[in-house]
């Protein structure tokens, strides 16, 4: 015999795995964002150090210093196309929210058999969950909107 689901169980799954993605995406994000943020900082004061000194095999440090140049340049790039702070920023917020949704969602069965919630009331909680990652595709669409007329803008210069 196949035990059938509570539709509270079916909307706890669901924000489980939900929070679980958000989670792993925030902490990819975030590193990614602190990677490329402190090698930009590092190569940019590797760069002042090396243009500053002086010594005799000045050809070197001078190929020296455009490599790393070059390579900060695409640092920049990238964190400037990805924008992985932008997105981890995004994350904690949508996390934030789910957050709150599981905590109002535990608190609504403490103490309460499964079969005593009312379904308009657990309707009422898998929208919020749904308006919650609609939300979410949103502030994503509007970063890469507001990003790509920073680049049109760019390219107009």
């Amino acid at each position: 015999m196949v035990k059938k689901q509570s539709k509270l169980s079916i909307l706890m799954r669901d924000l489980d795995g939900v929070i679980a993605v958000f989670e792993k995406r925030r902490r990819r994000h975030k590193k990614k964002a602190y990677r490329l943020k402190i090698s930009s900082i590092i190569g940019t004061a590797l760069v002042t150090v090396l243009l500053g000194l002086k010594s005799i095999h000045n050809d070197l440090l001078s190929d020296l210093t455009l490599c790393i140049s070059a390579i900060i340049t695409i640092f920049n790039s990238i964190e400037g196309f990805y924008n992985h702070q932008g997105l981890w920023v995004k994350d904690v917020k949508t996390l934030a929210r789910l957050w709150e949704l599981k905590r109002d969602v535990e608190f609504l069965s403490a103490g309460e058999a499964e079969e005593e919630i009312p379904d308009d009331i657990l309707m009422r909680y898998k929208n919020r969950l749904q308006r919650i990652c609609y939300e979410d595709i949103k502030t994503w669409s509007h970063i890469k909107e507001n990003q790509i007329e920073s680049d049109g803008k760019s390219h107009e210069m």
